[in-house]
């Protein structure tokens, strides 16, 4: 009995090793005033917009915004945060004019999720909370071509997939990447989609992070299920694993175009390192712990014959 208490002791010990909590993710968003007349939104075109989708593995949560020329990046972060707490509805407090800037908590049930969504200057964060650690997405996708990125720091998820749509109208890109190391800060390099197909625009973005002399693992990918939203990436994009020492993107369009930022936390099966999802890292380690409970039983039951 005593065998079996200690093996039971050693499988639980490995259980929590093998299979880390999750808990303490976060992804940011950041909407910076480099436009014309120090704005963040210079020209939205017809039917500007802007979606939001934040979301755990079990439920997901989206608003929409419209955008309108002249605005500031706090305002298009204000108006963000604002809509997604809407969007959660019952399960955040009543989020109306000057609840932001601010924070909210907010609590779901069905499946149980929680969120803390915060507001600050140029910036939208959310988190997870801390009795349902779930959070694995935050997607951002606007119309508008207005400047956007992830503000990562060592609390951000691991992956973040970038994608660029002309949507009919051509010209140059601004991807910027900002970091600790030495040397430019940040690394800027220039796309012009014009003439280019789809694969040929995320396959020059894929060379330009490679060329930044970053630790960003830039990979082109071509199936929009590899995204959390897959809506938001109906054809090609870049997949980045960035290093500790970067601190934000940014992407900055011309008006109309669709630019697609996503933070997430999905391991994508037969990109990068091999690895098992958490479910998958679960079920293994459950069926280790079973067989080393079999396995000592019947070593008992041989030693009592």
């Amino acid at each position: 009995m005593t065998r079996l208490s200690k093996g039971l002791h050693y499988s639980v010990l490995m259980l929590l090793f093998a299979v880390p909590p999750t808990w303490g993710k976060s992804a940011s968003e950041h909407f910076p005033d480099d436009g014309l007349g120090g704005i963040n939104v210079d020209s939205p075109g017809p039917g500007g917009v802007m979606n939001v989708t934040l979301g755990s593995r079990f439920q997901q949560v989206s608003a929409s915004i419209p955008l309108v020329a002249g605005t500031p990046g706090s305002v298009v972060a204000d108006d963000a945060a604002t809509a997604l707490c809407n969007a959660i509805g019952s399960g955040c407090p009543s989020c109306g004019a000057g609840t932001f800037p601010g924070a909210v908590h907010c609590t779901l049930t069905n499946p149980n999720n929680e969120y803390n969504i915060t507001q600050i200057g140029n910036t939208l964060t959310v988190s997870d909370g801390t009795n349902f650690p779930f959070l694995s997405v935050l997607s951002c996708r606007t119309t508008a071509g207005n400047t956007h990125g992830d503000a990562h720091d060592n609390a951000s998820m691991t992956y973040v997939l970038v994608r660029i749509d002309p949507n009919g109208h051509q010209g140059n890109v601004t991807v910027k990447a900002f970091h600790t190391s030495t040397g430019a800060n940040p690394r800027t390099c220039t796309i012009d989609t014009t003439g280019q197909s789809d694969q040929q625009i995320h396959t020059e973005m894929c060379d330009c992070f490679a060329s930044m002399g970053l630790v960003l693992n830039p990979v082109v990918l071509d199936n929009p299920s590899l995204s959390d939203v897959p809506a938001n990436f109906p054809g090609y994009s870049v997949r980045l694993v960035p290093g500790s020492n970067i601190t934000q993107f940014e992407l900055d369009g011309q008006p109309g175009q669709i630019l697609t930022m996503e933070t997430n936390d999905t391991v994508i099966v037969g990109v990068g390192v091999p690895a098992l999802s958490e479910w998958g890292m679960i079920i293994l380690i459950a069926f280790l712990v079973l067989s080393g409970i079999w396995m000592i039983r019947r070593r008992q039951k041989l030693q009592s014959t």
